[in-house]
């Protein structure tokens, strides 16, 4: 560790890691390292639960770190999820964080919803800081969606975020969308790969005439629309001459190219 105080940048990837033992070990020394590498501003981990939890239950104070990316291949279940959430608030300068826990949930209908109470509470504590919100393919469902927009009302920095193959049918597309009211400095907005159908794609298209001012980028491809729905959305939408709208896969852009950055989101 004293060698690794000015490290700028830590990756690991525990998931490798034989028994539950290790991957505890593994996550409080990650936890350990962060405390002492004075100058680490991006942290990207992998981790078995036991992994997880260890980290989060460890985590202190860190005014460095600016990106935060956190996922498992394995099985995470709702007590590593609400101790890794508990220790988000200890970087209250993170800019960026990108969650990825929902590939092996739990099973259920929506197996990831049940992070979203405590991933929307962790949301609303680092409201000041938070520019970039990366949720993809953590299998919300729709309960998950609301809960979650609960949180990403109150960050009026936000400027990307991404909740792209998550199973949200209507009612979490409305509830996001009526969350997007709080996100004045949005620029990319991406809700693919969902389950949404007629309604909650039009009535999200109304939604967003009124906010996000800055919005950019809005992709809603791959979802459950019928071409007359999508019709009607790129009718709404074309009132907002800077918004590049990407509604099925008919969309590539037109004369204004989606930006390189928007597939890093």
């Amino acid at each position: 560790i004293p060698r690794c105080r000015r490290l700028a940048s830590l990756r690991v990837d525990g998931n490798m890691v034989g028994s539950r033992t290790d991957s505890m070990v593994t996550g409080h020394r990650i936890a350990r390292l962060v405390q002492q590498c004075t100058a680490l501003a991006e942290l990207h981990v992998e981790l078995q639960n036991e992994g997880l939890t260890a980290l989060g239950e460890n985590l202190s104070l860190n005014y460095t770190l600016t990106h935060l990316s956190v996922s498992s291949k394995n099985f995470v279940t709702s007590e590593g999820v609400k101790a890794l959430c508990t220790g988000l608030p200890q970087f209250p300068r993170l800019t960026r964080l990108d969650w990825t826990l929902g590939s092996r949930m739990v099973q259920g209908p929506n197996p990831g919803s049940f992070q979203s109470p405590d991933l929307a509470e962790a949301v609303v504590w680092l409201h000041n800081s938070l520019r970039h919100l990366n949720v993809e393919q953590s299998r919300l469902g729709s309960p998950g969606a609301v809960a979650l927009a609960a949180g990403i009302w109150t960050c009026a920095a936000l400027e990307t975020i991404n909740v792209s193959g998550n199973q949200i049918a209507d009612d979490g597309m409305l509830a996001l969308g009526r969350a997007m009211e709080g996100c004045v400095e949005l620029t990319r907005l991406d809700l693919s790969k969902n389950v949404a159908g007629d309604r909650g794609g039009e009535e999200l298209a109304g939604l967003l005439l009124k906010c996000c001012p800055r919005l950019e980028v809005l992709d809603v491809r791959d979802n459950r629309f019928s071409d007359a729905a999508a019709e009607r959305m790129r009718g709404v939408l074309r009132a907002r001459t800077r918004l590049v709208a990407l509604i099925d896969r008919t969309d590539k852009g037109g004369a204004r190219p989606v930006p390189s950055s928007w597939s890093s989101l």
